[in-house]
C-alpha cells in the first residue's frame, strides 16, 4: 500500500533497507512493470505512455556500459539515444561534464574510472536530455563527500526548474 505524489519543483525520497521494494516501486513509476492492484499515474496518465511521450531521466542502481568507451563518447552516444537533437548534443555533453566535475576524465575509458567517477557518469547520462521527471535509484551509492555535495547542488538546481525528482536510497 503506497501512495505517493511528487509535484513539479519537489523532491521525494524513498528510503529503506535492501529488499524493501524501492526498486520495484521505481519499476512501476517507469512503466517497466504493472501493479498487482491499484494504479500508478505520472502526470495523470499510465507510466508507460508517459515515458513514451515525454521520457524520464533515470539513473539505474547500476549503470553498465562498455568499459572501453571513453567518458565523452559514452555521453555523446547516450545523448543521441535519449533524443537530444544533433545541434544540442555537444553543448549538453559539455554541460554535464562540467556540472558533474568530469572534465578531467572526459578522455578516460569507463573501465578505468574510480567508482565515484562512474557514479557521476551515470548521473550525467540521466540529465543529458532535459526531462520533467527524474528518477534516481541509489545515487549516493559509491559517491565521495565532495561528489555528494555536487549532487545536492544539482538537485537543488533541477528542482528550481520545476522538475519532479524521485530518489531512492538505502537506510544507513
Amino acid at each position: 500500500d503506497v501512495s505517493l505524489r511528487v509535484a513539479a519543483g519537489e523532491v521525494a525520497g524513498l528510503s529503506g533497507p535492501a529488499g524493501a521494494g524501492k526498486s520495484a516501486l521505481i519499476s512501476l513509476v517507469l512503466g517497466c512493470s504493472l501493479p498487482t492492484s491499484g494504479s500508478v499515474r505520472v502526470d495523470g496518465i499510465e507510466p508507460r505512455r508517459f515515458v513514451e511521450r515525454e521520457g524520464v531521466a533515470y539513473l539505474p542502481q547500476r549503470l553498465t556500459l562498455p568499459s572501453r568507451w571513453r567518458v565523452v563518447d559514452a555521453l555523446t552516444r547516450l545523448a543521441i539515444l535519449s533524443g537530444v537533437r544533433a545541434a544540442e548534443t555537444r553543448r549538453r555533453v559539455e554541460s554535464v561534464l562540467r556540472d558533474l566535475g568530469l572534465d578531467d576524465e572526459r578522455r578516460t575509458r569507463l573501465g578505468a574510472l574510480a567508482p565515484d567517477a562512474r557514479v557521476r557518469v551515470g548521473l550525467a547520462q540521466s540529465i543529458l536530455a532535459d526531462r520533467r521527471v527524474i528518477v534516481l535509484d541509489e545515487p549516493l551509492d559509491g559517491l565521495g563527500a565532495e561528489s555528494q555535495e555536487l549532487l545536492r547542488g544539482l538537485i537543488v538546481t533541477l528542482r528550481a526548474f520545476d522538475h519532479a525528482i524521485l530518489i531512492a536510497s538505502r537506510d544507513t
